[in-house]
């Protein structure tokens, strides 16, 4: 399967079911803040990529009439910490929780995906020069006049408040 295709399994927006694509939504914004544009699911998180193409295949798939049942497993309240213009600390509540969505196909068949509601990854691109000789890493890296250009990827866990 060509790159193309691959990026094209997140694209568009469902119709029977939400699905949060925040963490992605924040990885493009972020690299065309630094002038880049996503070519490959690789600069993607991994689980935030695949969660987000099995929800779009259930979304394809599933029958409305014939019902969707969205069951939570776990949900989490968090205090999360704000500070307002004067620099006062407001405490705020952040609710996140995880589950299923299940349905029936055209066929009659269950199907089913799991569900991550309200948190996301926020990422932070650096971007280093690395000698070549010194070199050892899996890292994303582009040759550049004898030095390599290394795109390190770090990603903070944010709750919606």
């Amino acid at each position: 399967m060509n790159k193309i295709l691959k990026l094209k399994q997140v694209a568009g927006k469902p119709t029977n079911i939400e699905i949060n694509e925040r963490s992605l939504e924040e990885y493009r914004q972020e690299f065309a803040k630094k002038g880049l544009v996503i070519t490959k699911k690789e600069e993607y998180p991994r689980e935030d990529f695949y969660l987000v193409k099995k929800l779009k295949q259930f979304d394809a798939l599933v029958d409305p009439p014939k019902g969707i049942k969205k069951v939570i497993q776990s949900m989490v309240r968090q205090p999360i910490t704000e500070f307002d213009s004067k620099g006062k600390a407001i405490v705020k509540d952040a609710l996140y929780y995880n589950g299923h969505y299940y349905g029936k196909d055209k066929r009659d068949n269950d199907i089913g995906a799991e569900f991550h509601e309200g948190s996301y990854k926020k990422p932070k691109l650096v971007f280093n020069l690395v000698d070549p000789d010194r070199f050892n890493t899996h890292l994303l890296k582009n040759r550049t006049q004898g030095f390599v250009i290394v795109k390190r990827y770090c990603s903070e866990h944010v709750p919606t408040p």
